[in-house]
């Protein structure tokens, strides 16, 4: 794509879902959404609010402390961008398949939002 001086410019993809759940505060999602974004030459951020993270970066996402009900807009430029975009998407949608599926494997169990919630709560009874 030119930009009105004809020079090459970066194209730009975003997309905007709700988080669902506690689906990201855990290591292993963020290690899922750095996995997919590092097999793609373009920059990747995930954005909630004020704060913004780079999707390489696992601990980046972290910070981002995302809550059920939350916007995220993940967003990227260059290089397949769309692309991009789409797979850290379809991973929300799917809940993180390859986590779920690590978890299960070493027997640790993936709990609903509420049940996850309830855990991270202290017991004040």
């Amino acid at each position: 794509m030119l930009d009105r001086k004809g020079q090459e410019r970066e194209s730009v993809y975003r997309q905007t879902i709700i988080v669902k759940g506690a689906q990201i505060i855990h290591l292993g999602p963020c290690s899922e959404i750095a996995q997919v974004a590092g097999k793609r030459p373009c920059e990747i951020h995930l954005i909630a609010g004020e704060k913004q993270a780079n999707a390489r970066h696992v601990f980046e996402i972290l910070t981002l402390g995302l809550k059920d009900g939350q916007e995220l807009t993940v967003e990227a430029v260059g290089e397949e961008a769309e692309e991009a975009v789409r797979e850290i998407v379809e991973l929300f949608e799917k809940g993180f398949p390859k986590w779920k599926e690590l978890a299960s494997d070493a027997g640790e169990e993936t709990l609903s939002a509420e049940e996850d919630q309830a855990k991270l709560e202290p017991d004040l009874d």
